[in-house]
């Protein structure tokens, strides 16, 4: 599955102010857009996950409004900043890179207030992992068969262990972080390790926790740290009833996007542990998860426990087409994935009706970009003397409550082609205005379009929020060359 990630920027610096354009001048306070740019921390406190917002100013911050004007931003001195408009209701771009060196990100908009604060998980005093960081495990009368998770709480990690075995070694650089970055683990800070045994549920497909082992750990990089834990039993009080509707998902997926050769599906369920189901998905860790192909109509009912004491659940699903792209001249392909993604609210229901977990996300159809369809390896002559239009429409209808559009580069690295994104922006209609100069004539770009749903206050432009069901989907645009 290809991710959007930190990639290096190609073209930012040629996104220039306007030529001496003028500063706007004082207006109305209704004509002044205030905003805060930051993180949400839930992290525990006293036993309960306590939110707090960490405001603080990114690296870099620009606002262009639709006239072409580039107003001064400026900050007070809890970090909020602000800036003028020329009238009323005017759209802008607001451009900004959390810290040196990340992902350009542009929000599309005319609301007066913005808040570019999203949630994570644990800390965020994180020291980074620099070099391999050996976690030596010995298991002292854990569970034979099934499989393993190595977990974390302060950090919110989870990692395949693979097959159980008494003795054996984790480098630490290879944690799976579910919120924020990795870092090294600090007992200090309430960081809490964990080896999770997990049987094997033939009858309902899945893996289910039935014991846990925890220490308490502090980690030096490049030291190796011995790691001793006795796993416990997991009791199970829970059992939850569901339908995931994966067939029909991926029949909902397929009739936007038709299978081509090659294609390769996936589909799964998970139950999560989360510190608050209130903020987003993010820092879930797997009390139960599965990943073969289900029926359609198929129905679980699943008896499990959750180990990470005083967090909540939520129970979800996704459908995914692997898709491969090669640029000519090279025969390592890259990988793109559509996708959906659903999220429900977990409740001991075994005795009543199941959760249906039917999607509810809308999914985008293929876009048009400066009025013209984008045809597979060919050239879309847009013009390039302005911005240029990207519309997509919301072919399989849904709930949508945002958009987020990235602009990816498939180049040719010897025989292998590599994806890079290079650009990203968040918009809540269905248009992307592009600036042209980010895409390099003869150069193969394609979009990723995701449609996000579940978030109840972004018309506050609230993206910390979370209600359930919610829902994501994922397209690509055919790969194309700028002109």
């Amino acid at each position: 599955m290809l991710l959007a990630g930190c990639d290096v920027l190609f073209g930012l610096d040629d996104l220039q102010p306007v030529a001496d354009a003028p500063v706007a001048p004082d207006v109305p306070p209704h004509f002044m857009v205030s905003g805060r740019y930051g993180w949400f921390v839930l992290a525990p406190t006293g036993g309960t996950v306590v939110g707090t917002e960490q405001i603080t100013r990114p690296s870099s911050l620009r606002a262009i409004l639709d006239s072409g004007l580039e107003p001064t931003i400026t900050f007070d001195s809890s970090d909020n900043f602000s800036f003028p408009l020329e009238h009323e209701g005017q759209s802008y771009r607001l451009i900004y890179r959390g810290t040196v060196g990340d992902l350009a990100t542009e929000i599309q908009d005319n609301a007066i207030a913005v808040a570019i604060v999203f949630p994570i998980y644990g800390r965020t005093d994180r020291v980074p992992v620099t070099s391999k960081t050996d976690l030596q495990f010995t298991v002292t009368n854990g569970p034979s068969g099934g499989t393993t998770l190595i977990t974390s709480t302060g950090l919110r990690t989870r990692s395949l262990g693979g097959s159980p075995v008494p003795m054996f070694t984790f480098d630490w650089r290879a944690a799976g972080v579910v919120s924020g970055t990795n870092g090294l683990l600090d007992s200090a800070k309430g960081d809490v390790l964990y080896y999770a045994h997990y049987m094997d549920n033939t009858t309902e497909h899945c893996f289910v926790v039935d014991a846990i082992g925890s220490a308490n750990v502090t980690l030096a990089t490049g030291v190796p740290t011995a790691v001793a834990v006795t796993p416990q039993s997991v009791p199970a009080p829970h059992c939850v009833s569901f339908v995931p509707r994966r067939a029909e998902e991926l029949a909902r997926l397929q009739n936007v996007w038709p299978p081509r050769m090659g294609d390769a599906v996936t589909t799964a369920w998970q139950i999560l542990s989360v510190p608050t189901p209130d903020a987003t998905s993010q820092g879930g860790i797997p009390v139960v998860f599965n990943n073969d192909v289900g029926s359609s109509g198929e129905r679980h009912a699943v008896r499990f426990g959750n180990p990470y004491t005083s967090e909540s659940m939520i129970i979800f699903v996704t459908t995914e087409i692997d898709r491969k792209i090669a640029v000519p001249g090279t025969t390592v392909a890259a990988s793109i994935a559509y996708s959906t993604s659903h999220w429900f609210a977990v409740t001991d229901n075994c005795s009543g009706a199941p959760i249906d977990m039917a999607g509810t996300v809308g999914i985008p159809s293929n876009p048009t970009l400066g009025g013209q369809t984008i045809v597979e390896n060919s050239v879309v002559n847009f013009d390039r003397n302005g911005l240029v239009a990207l519309d997509f429409v919301t072919a399989s209808p849904g709930a949508i409550d945002y958009h987020e559009v990235s602009l990816f580069e498939f180049d040719g690295v010897g025989t292998t082609t590599v994806a890079k994104t290079i650009y990203r922006w968040r918009v809540f209609g269905s248009r992307v205005m592009v600036d042209p100069s980010l895409m390099v004539k003869g150069t193969n770009y394609a979009f990723q379009v995701m449609a996000m749903s579940g978030y109840p206050k972004i018309a506050e432009r609230d993206f910390k929020t979370a209600s359930y069901p919610a829902g994501t989907s994922t397209v690509f645009t055919p790969v194309f060359k700028a002109p």
